[in-house]
């Protein structure tokens, strides 16, 4: 019976088996060679992850598969999520196709964060900024109307479905910015805009005009279209 028992561990040993490991045990597999997979989604990948880890969701059955795949069965593979329900699946998953070694982070990455343990994020690009977009659109385009406003200011909500409508019928031949004075001040003190709404108008990369407070549709339409 002992020879039986025996037999029965080595040959569940010989196939693999998921195995749950603390934060500490777990960083300290990482530095072997192994092949370590984030199964949250993109979005929560995005807020941050381990060092090293490559985004395969465990929510997208198709692409873990494909990835599974790619994934050398002879190497131990780390396996991740935020709390430990989903890379348990997933190391669960693996082991069945004939992985030797699976870790499952106990836990997950909560645990992993609490415990103070090194992470990193991916290198995002910041958004453009007021500056730059009207700095490229004065060198793109020859004419250029730039709404300055604010969310509570009741004359600009007025302005603005005027300037939409504007903005469709002359595509291509003005570009019609818009500029909240509250999160982008650098601009406003730029031109001195002491109140709002305020439209400036540049033709080729110059100032020529600037119209304050609301403008009806057809005086906006005469200041404009009388610089083509």
């Amino acid at each position: 019976m002992k020879y039986l028992i025996l037999a029965f561990s080595l040959l569940t040993l010989a196939a693999g088996a998921q195995t749950n490991l603390d934060a500490n045990a777990f960083e300290a597999k990482m530095k072997d060679n192994t092949q370590l997979l984030d199964v949250r989604t993109p979005s929560e990948f995005e807020r941050g992850y381990l060092p090293g880890a490559k985004n395969v969701d465990w929510k997208n059955p198709e692409t873990f598969k494909t990835a599974a795949a790619s994934l050398d069965k002879n190497k131990p593979v780390l396996v991740y999520c935020y709390s430990g329900g989903r890379s348990a699946t997933a190391a669960d998953y693996l082991v069945k196709q004939g992985f030797k070694e699976v870790y499952n982070l106990e836990g997950g990455y909560l645990k992993w964060t609490s415990a103070n343990k090194k992470v990193a994020a991916p290198a995002l690009t910041p958004p453009p900024t007021a500056k730059n977009v009207l700095e490229a659109s004065l060198k793109e385009h020859a004419v250029v109307l730039v709404d300055f406003y604010a969310d509570w200011c009741g004359p600009c909500k007025k302005q603005a479905p005027i300037l939409e409508k504007l903005k469709k019928e002359w595509a291509g031949k003005v570009a019609v910015l818009k500029i909240d004075t509250d999160k982008d001040p650098e601009i406003p003190r730029r031109y001195q805009i002491d109140e709002i709404p305020t439209l400036l108008l540049f033709k080729n990369g110059k100032l020529v005009n600037r119209l304050v407070g609301y403008r009806e549709e057809r005086n906006l339409r005469q200041e404009v279209e009388s610089v083509w």
